[in-house]
């Protein structure tokens, strides 16, 4: 307000001041030989003045407006015993909650109330943990369950453990247990139900001189061999697949971990080789072929497309990802028509 009253009388009021200041101090020709000033330097001269004197005042009056109020203070606080004095500065910036006096009483945490629990010395917080857990369906079936629940104490679950009264429908169910006994005539069924069970897994394995195809033969007939189970008989039907069948016994030792006594009851009797026209054949279908993978199969590949279709195993040997091996075990599986 005061910077208000200021601009008013600066901006509205400034010729006013300049003539009263003129008035006060006529013009002489001294005066002026010695310092000639302009009309507008004249006003400014005027203005700074003004301004100055009224900062002066202003910056009087409030420092003797403050000593007198810090006297008066200081007289009153004098004046107050020390106690009410100091009481001001170290009293708590928070509201004192009454202690909260716990009742004893029997309850079932299952159907107590919002009242009860209160009363008991559980925190609001806690009830409505309480609640939304028996809001879902769920409930206390014994009273260490209780004490689960989050904000529980120790000094709180020493009150509340005693007075827990778990309803009959609450507790959980207990079945009957279940007396076994064994007797001598169910004791011999077992054992024989098992040396005959023994017996005849031994009996399926094949013996020295029996053997079967290895081009026809399921996973049923592999685990007929010696040293060969599940695991490997699958492993055999995979990699006969994948290679289009079988034209070696030797073929079987490129399965990694089979033992190679299972040549002995193996026979290839039914050739059933499904070759691959390897002018016709897509990349996919080139890959997935066990000698050819995705080296030998892409050479394959860009070689149809740059000079056309293979039409003998000699341009194999040409492409160096190609060995003189590589072309001779992967001869019967190949059909060069186009």
């Amino acid at each position: 307000m005061l910077h208000g009253i200021l601009f008013f009388f600066l901006t509205f009021q400034e010729r006013t001041f300049t003539k009263i200041f003129l008035s006060l101090f006529p013009r002489t020709n001294a005066f002026d030989n010695m310092i000639p000033l302009q009309n507008n330097e004249k006003r400014g001269i005027v203005i700074m003045t003004l301004t100055l004197a009224i900062v002066l005042c202003t910056i009087v009056y409030r420092t003797t407006h403050q000593t007198a109020a810090g006297k008066d203070s200081d007289s009153l606080s004098t004046a107050l015993p020390i106690k009410q004095r100091t009481a001001g500065k170290f009293a708590p910036r928070y509201y004192a909650q009454p202690e909260v006096k716990r009742e004893s009483f029997p309850f079932d945490p299952n159907t107590a109330d919002s009242n009860q629990l209160l009363r008991l010395g559980l925190t609001p917080s806690m009830v409505r943990g309480i609640y939304k857990f028996r809001s879902m369906g769920y409930c206390y079936s014994a009273p260490e369950d209780f004490a689960r629940v989050p904000g529980m104490t120790r000094g709180l679950w020493s009150h509340l453990k005693p007075l827990i009264r778990i309803a009959p429908e609450f507790q959980p169910v207990e079945l009957p247990k279940r007396e076994f006994s064994v007797t001598s005539s169910s004791l011999e069924k077992t054992v024989s139900d098992t040396s005959t069970a023994i017996n005849h897994t031994q009996q399926t394995k094949l013996k020295e001189g029996e053997k079967i195809d290895l081009n026809t033969a399921d996973t049923t007939l592999f685990k007929r061999i010696p040293g060969v189970g599940s695991y490997y008989a699958r492993q055999l039907v995979f990699y006969r697949d994948k290679l289009g069948g079988f034209v070696s016994l030797d073929q079987i030792e490129e399965i990694e971990g089979l033992t190679p006594l299972a040549t002995n009851y193996l026979k290839i009797e039914a050739q059933q080789i499904r070759k691959i026209a390897i002018n016709k054949a897509s990349k996919n279908q080139l890959i997935y072929h066990p000698y050819l993978r995705l080296k030998r199969a892409r050479a394959v590949w860009d070689y149809r497309h740059a000079h056309g279709p293979i039409q003998h195993a000699e341009i194999l040997l040409t492409l160096p990802e190609f060995t003189a091996e590589d072309v001779q075990r992967l001869l019967p599986y190949l059909d060069f028509s186009y």
